[in-house]
């Protein structure tokens, strides 16, 4: 089992525990390719059916999760990872600093994000620096827990992959827009995908309060390009503009000149 056998059965074997085994076999299948709810209640039933796996049972059952506060680092870059955060509720900022002390904001995260998994699976440190951007309650996933999960069960690390792979694909999208795109296609860019990933009802709020700065190093660009073209977009009338509030106010012309 150890080396991916899914089951066995020994010889000499009854017909019938063939056709059990196939039948237990194809309906555990069946359930993690139906998936899990999102967010947190989601991701406790996934690790609890996990467990009722022979190869998973040892997955802890105790999830607790921890406050952080607003600007509190959850791990440096460069640290050792004994856990992964998992957001359940907040926004959380990674970033990387060049050498000369430049920002680099490499991902937004929220609800239902694990934060600093690529550096987990690569040499099991932090490639990145994870920050609150506001109050959040995260709960720390264990090493051991997230490495089984991935590697013990094929049917759960389908599964799990899945789960992660929207932040891949995200980070893609994101490179591909610093190579190809100008500079007010990224902003509008940047501000059509906080607002998709953050706001919570309908209306032009972006969800998040986010610095200039912040906001610079996303679009990857320079603090003052960025206030002069957000400058340029409120005097278009495509966004409202009030210290670190920033809503959409034309999201059809936002979204033409983020594709032009």
């Amino acid at each position: 089992m150890e080396l991916g056998a899914d089951d066995y059965l020994t010889k000499p074997f009854e017909e019938g525990e063939l056709l059990n085994a196939i039948e237990g076999r194809l309906k555990r299948s069946e359930l993690f390719r139906k998936g899990f709810d999102d967010g947190f209640e989601g991701l406790n039933k996934f690790m609890d059916q996990a467990r009722g796996l022979e190869a998973l049972k040892d997955i802890g059952r105790d999830r607790k999760t921890r406050k952080i506060a607003k600007k509190e680092v959850l791990f440096h870059e460069g640290d050792e990872l004994r856990y992964v955060p998992y957001v359940v509720t907040g926004k959380v900022r990674t970033f990387k600093v060049n050498k000369d002390g430049k920002e680099f904001v490499t991902g937004l995260h929220g609800e239902g994000d694990f934060v600093g998994y690529m550096g987990l699976l690569e040499n099991g440190r932090a490639m990145e620096t994870a920050e609150a951007l506001e109050d959040c309650e995260v709960a720390p996933i264990p090493r051991e827990d997230l490495l089984a999960l991935l590697y013990r069960d094929r049917d759960v690390s389908i599964r799990f992959i899945k789960m992660l792979a929207q932040d891949v694909k995200e980070k893609e999208q994101h490179l591909l827009h610093l190579a190809y795109a100008s500079v007010r296609q990224r902003v509008a860019q940047a501000l059509l995908r906080l607002h998709e990933r953050y706001a919570d009802r309908e209306g032009g709020e972006l969800g998040v309060k986010i610095s200039r700065e912040d906001l610079a190093s996303i679009v990857g660009t320079a603090t003052e390009s960025l206030i002069r073209c957000l400058t340029d977009l409120r005097e278009e009338g495509l966004i409202v503009s009030e210290g670190r509030d920033i809503h959409i106010a034309n999201q059809a012309g936002l979204e033409k000149l983020a594709h032009r």
